[in-house]
């Protein structure tokens, strides 16, 4: 405990060197770098005293109980860990710093010396709190990039929607505005600007930076009101012109600020939870307890569902073999339809403010398209399984109603968000993680 605590308080100094550093001054330089060599030959000397007294290559023990004789190889591993000093991946994270720190004084690798920053990470990872908290941040990773993944959808469908009502409508006139409606009456005045703000929905890219923003709680209200006062392409805004758009902000941030956020937070005190029961609570089970209770936890959340027996008629029997049962569908269909949802996606996210009238017109034919098949999907589906089992499904009864919204948009041009409701099918994608 002497020498950790020597070692942690040798730490804490030469941070406090790290940070009043002067590379101006020659002469107080030239006394820190004295200083940092001292510093560095010390966590030096103490690395090479836990490698000699713990091991370099694998140790390997055994944690509570030793396995049974004759037990195999993978039946040792359940029961053994390494206790190596490079076994620890906080002792190599320890290591990486001080072979950089030595690294770093031969002539022409003076670069390196940028990694000193993760100095002060050699004080946090000696503390069993703060490793736990390391550990459970490490373990949440793939959670969080799911979670980003599912953000990123709600970005895109907000973005489309953003584009197609903004795009173009944000430019305003600067400086003599009175009676000024259009962007002809404002050029005609002498030394008048129409300007366009850094915050637009011009097109994708624009319009997913200005939800970031939005979503990061910076300037969001100036990005609504320029939204309220919107009119259109080439005209003035005029204030409070549609107040209702404030809802799709607070929509917006509701779902992807304050919502999203505590995706985030929960996601890592449930591993940081998940963690801290197993160093104190399953760590003390045996490797036969842990896996029957694995199995216990299981098999109290699997629900056991129905298979569809084959139908004699050969209609509907042609149909349940392209679509597949209703809890496994055939994976070429749902490989295309997943592959449908994301090109249609994709097309339309190409719109933007003055898109030629070619992409206008090809972005109609391919919605056409992509609706067709998706009308053909529900068709299918409905045959095969029947109204039953079909509208059993919560999604099936959201894509039936998205099919049924789009095909009655073409009859009703004033209906708008329909191809961003569309987009929300690509949660369909997360089934595949």
């Amino acid at each position: 405990k002497t020498f950790k605590n020597f070692i942690s308080i040798m730490i804490i100094i030469n941070c406090v060197f790290l940070a009043v550093d002067n590379p101006h001054s020659e002469k107080q330089h030239m006394a820190f770098w004295i200083t940092d060599l001292v510093f560095t030959i010390v966590f030096f000397i103490e690395m090479v005293i836990k490698m000699v007294a713990f091991g370099i290559g694998p140790r390997t023990s055994f944690f509570m109980s030793k396995p049974p004789p004759g037990s195999s190889k993978e039946e040792l591993e359940k029961y053994a860990i390494d206790r190596s000093y490079l076994g620890d991946p906080f002792n190599q994270i320890d290591c990486f710093v001080v072979v950089v720190s030595v690294l770093s004084f031969i002539p022409g690798m003076e670069s390196l010396k940028i990694f000193r920053a993760l100095r002060p990470m050699r004080l946090l990872i000696r503390q069993r709190n703060t490793k736990v908290i390391l550990m459970a941040t490490s373990m949440a990773v793939p959670s969080v990039i799911n979670i980003g993944l599912f953000l990123l959808v709600f970005f895109v469908v907000f973005g489309i929607l953003g584009v197609g009502a903004f795009k173009g409508a944000f430019f305003e006139c600067i400086g003599e505005t009175d009676d000024v409606t259009t962007k002809d009456e404002c050029l005609a005045i002498s030394g008048n600007e129409w300007q366009n703000p850094n915050e637009n929905f011009d097109n994708m890219y624009e319009a997913i930076l200005t939800l970031f923003q939005v979503a990061t709680l910076s300037g969001w209200n100036i990005v609504m009101y320029k939204s309220i006062d919107a009119v259109g392409i080439d005209k003035q805004p005029i204030i409070n012109y549609q107040p209702a758009w404030g809802i799709f902000y607070i929509v917006f941030i509701f779902l992807c600020a304050f919502f999203a956020m505590n995706l985030f937070i929960a996601v890592l005190i449930d591993k940081f939870n998940k963690l801290h029961e197993q160093l104190n609570g399953s760590a003390f089970l045996t490797a036969a307890q842990r896996r029957w209770n694995k199995f216990y936890k299981l098999a109290s959340i699997t629900k056991l569902q129905k298979s569809l027996p084959m139908a004699k008629n050969c209609f509907v029997q042609n149909c349940q073999k392209i679509v597949g049962q209703p809890t496994e569908q055939t994976f070429e269909f749902e490989v295309f339809i997943l592959g449908c949802i994301s090109l249609n996606a994709i097309i339309i996210a190409t719109q933007h403010y003055n898109e030629p009238q070619a992409l206008t017109d090809f972005i109609f034919v391919m919605n056409a398209i992509f609706n067709t098949i998706f009308t053909i999907e529900a068709i299918l589906k409905l045959v095969a399984w029947g109204p039953s089992l079909y509208f059993n499904d919560g999604w099936n009864i959201f894509d039936f109603s998205i099919v049924i919204i789009s095909l009655a948009s073409y009859g009703f041009t004033g209906i708008g968000g329909i191809s961003a409701l569309r987009l929300f099918r690509l949660a369909r994608l997360f089934r595949m993680f």
